[in-house]
């Protein structure tokens, strides 16, 4: 539901917005609230996009979910072109609510299913005879990502998805599968989240710089061993992890106040 401040009517759309092939389009001074199962966007692009100054507010899932496949899901619309996603000044506030059916991070941007992560980059999907994807190099989609001057809210509620783990919040932005990530000034401010504040996930290049990532959560570099990453002038009592694809543990490579490049 698209509403005016001061209207809050009950919670009764499952998306805001699902929208594929979507091409040079720009969301600005928008409010997305009171959603109840699912994300307030769900795209599926073929070019640029822009998204500035909006609030996205009372999820039940996801506030933006930019789902970029190189055949996506629906249709087969969604063509794997080279273009730019631009989250600019926007606010995500107590988005991932319980009553949705995933709740996940706030604003998640990622182009291939987990079980397909490792395909040929230069050819079609190749499957054994058994119909399982071959093991390859890792492919990346031809979208960069800037996520600047944006608001993450999501403390001080609570959140049964995440089983018998005592939490009251989930994480703020997954960036996966691109080759260029920036994400700039921006602020989060979670309470005992379930996941990382930050993910970003086999990203060619990442910079992250002069974010407040508040007083709790991690920032976790999932399969970015040979990647290029900075990140400099942030604030934060957690820790910058790495992950390996299949694995669920982190080791730890320094705070967050610390910076780190490699």
């Amino acid at each position: 539901s698209l509403d005016q401040p001061g209207d809050m009517p009950g919670l009764n759309e499952k998306w805001c917005a699902r929208l594929f092939n979507l091409r040079d389009a720009l969301f600005q001074d928008t409010i997305v609230r009171n959603i109840e199962e699912e994300h307030g966007l769900y795209l599926g692009r073929a070019g640029n996009l822009r998204i500035q100054r909006c609030l996205f507010q009372n999820a039940g899932s996801q506030g933006i979910q930019d789902a970029q496949r190189e055949i996506d899901s629906i249709d087969g619309r969604a063509a794997n072109v080279a273009c730019v996603l631009e989250v600019l000044q926007c606010k995500f506030d107590h988005c991932a609510m319980p009553q949705g059916s995933r709740q996940s991070w706030n604003l998640s941007v990622f182009g291939f299913d987990e079980n397909l992560r490792q395909w040929y980059p230069d050819g079609p999907l190749i499957l054994t005879p058994n119909g399982l994807p071959q093991k390859g190099h890792f492919v990346r989609s031809l979208t960069d990502v800037v996520v600047n001057g944006c608001d993450f809210i999501g403390a001080d509620y609570p959140h049964p998805a995440s089983g018998n783990r005592d939490c009251e919040s989930t994480g703020a932005i997954l960036i996966g599968d691109r080759y260029n990530a920036d994400i700039r000034r921006c602020t989060m401010n979670f309470v005992k989240p379930d996941r990382e504040l930050l993910q970003i996930k086999n990203v060619e290049n990442a910079f992250v710089g002069a974010c407040d990532f508040g007083p709790e959560g991690d920032i976790v570099l999932h399969d970015m061993q040979n990647c290029h990453v900075k990140i400099e002038n942030c604030k934060g009592n957690g820790d910058i992890r790495m992950r390996t694809l299949g694995s669920h543990t982190t080791t730890f490579l320094s705070k967050i106040t610390a910076g780190y490049s490699h």
